[in-house]
């Protein structure tokens, strides 16, 4: 995730609505909608841009939009506007809870980024009332997480490489999503015939992987 949130939503909905991959105009007309209120009844100013774009989405009423937001804590950890934080969440919210159910809304969060939500008390509730707590994975379950993959893509890795990913990751909050990283650098390194234990030597484990994040996503 990007740190213009409203954005990445808008483009996403841009490329469904246009089934165009580049919909520039689209996106920026989109961002606009999304950062649009309306009062209520009570006088409440609500986002609810979202809601108003999936109602008029192509083949919506047979094809209700599905929103997967994964790795929902980088609204807090790579967003510091706090009022696009409140723009993003709030469309989220109001477009799952609108009665027509033309769309569902799924995140996911590490555990540690609960309290992060207590900033907005509806989203709180909502993970209070509906969500579900996945257990951290076993050494045997990260074990297949690591090994599966590549060996049905025809790159198993060997034990040497798996061991040091397993030392690097179990057991250490926040780890899965540098392991993600370094196993995309492996493939990317696998694929230019560079060896699996070149590729982490270079970016110096799971744990080096996090300065490469950072390059990747200047703060």
């Amino acid at each position: 995730m990007v740190k213009k949130i409203v954005e990445a939503l808008a483009t996403v909905l841009a490329r469904v609505a246009t089934n165009d991959q580049t919909p520039v105009a689209k996106t920026r007309e989109f961002a606009e909608e999304l950062k649009q209120t309306s009062n209520t009844t009570t006088d409440t100013i609500i986002y609810d841009g979202l809601r108003r774009i999936a109602n008029v989405l192509p083949e919506i009423a047979v094809s209700p939009l599905v929103v997967l937001v994964d790795q929902f804590e980088e609204v807090y950890s790579l967003c510091k506007d706090t009022t696009e934080r409140q723009i993003f969440i709030e469309n989220l919210i109001h477009a799952a809870s609108d009665r027509s159910g033309c769309v569902s809304v799924i995140i996911t969060l590490r555990s540690d980024f609960l309290g992060e939500t207590q900033r907005h008390p509806v989203l709180n509730q909502v993970i209070a009332s509906k969500g579900v707590i996945v257990p951290a994975m076993s050494e045997e379950e990260l074990r297949r997480a690591i090994t599966k993959p590549a060996k049905l893509a025809g790159h198993p890795l060997d034990e040497a490489v798996v061991s040091l990913l397993l030392k690097d990751t179990h057991g250490r909050e926040g780890a899965l999503p540098l392991l993600q990283f370094a196993l995309t650098r492996i493939w990317e390194g696998l694929k230019k015939g560079v060896e699996p234990s070149k590729t982490l030597e270079e970016i110096r484990g799971v744990g080096g992987a996090w300065e490469q994040v950072k390059l990747t996503f200047p703060t």
